[in-house]
This record gives C-alpha cells, sequence and structure tokens, in this order.
C-alpha cells in the first residue's frame, strides 16, 4: 500500500482493539459514532474501519469515560455530604432528646423545691443536689437548641 492509501480494518478487529463485542463495534456504525466503509467480500458485504476513524472514536470513548468519571465522582462527594449532615442532625436530635430529659428532671427538682418552700413537704435544694442558676442554665440551653433544630 503506499502511503496516501490508509490502512483499512476489519469490524472483528478494530472490536479486539477496544475490548468491545463486534456487535457493539456494529452499533457504533449504526449510530453515526463510528465511520466505516462497505466494501464487497467473499460472501457478503463488510465494512472497513480506517485508522483515523478508529482513533477519533477512541477519543470520544475516552473523553466519555473521563465525563462519566467526573460525574460519579460528583455524585460520591454530594453523597457522603448528604451523609454527614444526616448524621450531624441526628446527633442534634439526640442531644435535643438528652436536653429535654434533664429539662424535665429539673422542673420537677423546681416543683418539689418550690412545695418545700411553702411547706408543703418535699425536700430541700441540698438534698437535690441542684444549683437554680444551675437549672435555669440547662433549661435556656434545651430552649435554644430546641428552637434552632425546629
Amino acid at each position: 500500500m503506499s502511503d496516501q492509501t490508509e490502512k483499512l480494518l476489519t469490524l472483528k478487529k478494530v472490536a479486539k482493539i477496544l475490548g468491545k463485542h463486534p456487535i457493539t463495534i456494529r452499533r457504533y456504525i449504526k449510530n453515526d459514532k463510528l465511520k466505516a466503509t462497505l466494501v464487497k467480500g467473499r460472501k457478503r458485504d463488510e465494512y472497513r474501519i480506517s485508522e483515523k476513524a478508529l482513533q477519533e472514536l477512541a477519543q470520544g470513548l475516552v473523553m466519555s469515560y473521563q465525563k462519566r468519571a467526573k460525574i460519579d465522582n460528583f455524585k460520591a462527594q454530594k453523597t457522603l455530604e448528604f451523609k454527614e449532615l444526616l448524621f450531624q442532625h441526628q446527633q442534634a436530635l439526640m442531644r435535643l432528646g438528652q436536653l429535654e430529659n434533664e429539662r424535665l428532671m429539673l422542673t420537677e427538682r423546681a416543683e418539689s423545691l418550690q412545695k418545700r418552700e411553702e411547706g408543703k413537704g418535699g425536700f430541700s435544694a441540698q438534698d437535690a443536689g441542684v444549683d437554680k442558676k444551675e437549672m435555669v442554665g440547662v433549661l435556656e440551653e434545651g430552649l435554644e437548641l430546641r428552637q434552632t433544630t425546629l
């Protein structure tokens, strides 16, 4: 062959080079992703593909794979971010539940102390082991957290 005539490859050879099934190569030709020439064969017409057309297809496939990889990386990153946010949300809800329980306990202690001060029984602030300032601080923290999560 001369330098001006480009070498033509069989469909089977192109499939082997690309690691694809020959039917896939036919599909590329049918969908105009791969340029091919139809030539007379011994039994029937056969496709022949130029090396230039093969290189163009290979470049397109590489670009397609790179684009798909970028999309997959983006999806993985966003999924990870979502899972992190979900975890933080669950932790905030757990902390809110803990604060709510503390608020209930402190409210019961405060009511008990109030009854004691009114002379209706109960136990003293020392018995409860609670400082009124501490109780107010925990109640305020719980209310602030509840408002921010809702």
